[in-house]
Formats: C-alpha cells, sequence, structure tokens
C-alpha cells in the first residue's frame, strides 16, 4: 500500500510492505516500509529497498553464546535484515 508519493525524480515511493517471513522453518507475518526508485535510462530498472528488525526468538532460534574467551562476547536477539533488490525486463543479448 503507497504510503507516500515520490517528492521528485530521485526521491523514492515509501510502500507498506505485508506478507510471511520465513527463517528455519518458522513462519510469522511482518510488515515494514520499502523504498522504490525508478532508475530511469532505456533499461526501465526498479530499485526496491527496505529495512527490518525481528527477534530470533520469533523464530525458535536461540540466540549464539561463544564459550570461549571467557564469556566476554554477549549477543543480542534482535537482527536487522536488510535488503536492495533491482528489477526489470532482461537485457537483451548483442548478436
Amino acid at each position: 500500500m503507497l504510503k507516500e508519493a515520490a517528492k521528485d525524480k530521485a526521491a523514492p515511493y515509501v510502500y507498506d510492505a505485508k506478507g510471511l517471513l520465513a527463517v528455519a522453518g518458522v513462519t510469522n507475518a511482518v510488515s515494514f516500509p520499502v523504498n522504490v526508485v525508478p532508475q530511469g535510462g532505456a533499461d526501465k530498472r526498479i530499485k526496491i529497498s527496505g529495512t527490518t528488525s525481528v527477534k530470533m526468538s520469533q523464530y525458535k532460534i536461540e540466540p549464539p553464546s561463544p564459550k570461549f574467551l571467557g564469556n566476554l562476547i554477549k549477543t543480542g536477539d534482535d537482527v536487522k535484515l536488510i535488503f536492495d533488490w533491482v528489477i526489470g525486463p532482461p537485457k537483451k543479448s548483442a548478436q
């Protein structure tokens, strides 16, 4: 669903992405903003990018706890997922 239209040619369209995220055999509903930016040019490519945070425990994953260096390394439950995806028609092969 469109949340914010692009303010100019270089600005992104901001959408609210909703769907299912499967990790380690566990599926949960997620919702987060994604940016959609037309790349311009003759190839008509579009860049889609987004970021969201999830907890490993939501997917039944125990955060790692290394047992060396006298337990000096601590980890948390939060994980940040970041993606960039460029889509467009296939490029024509040179013949």
